[in-house]
């Protein structure tokens, strides 16, 4: 499963609430199924941090295998 922006910011907002709500709900019923965050929607969520918040954006993000740019398919 490749996560979107979106679905980052609706996670991250439903752990600061400690409220689970569908972007939650997705990842509890995706099962086995490898997660992931391709390099682009990582760095667009990572900008969204300041300098003061950066570690909390990483730590939040490092659960996320992230998807990197890859020229054999080109």
């Amino acid at each position: 499963m490749i996560l979107d922006t979106t679905v980052l910011i609706d996670l991250q907002k439903e752990f600061r609430r400690d409220q689970p709500g569908a972007a939650s709900h997705l990842l509890e019923t995706s099962g086995d199924a490898p997660v992931f965050a391709a390099f682009v929607t990582w760095m667009e969520f990572a900008e969204g941090f300041g300098d003061d918040d950066r570690l909390a954006g990483e730590r939040f993000l490092s659960g996320f295998q992230v998807l990197w740019p890859d020229d054999r398919y080109s």
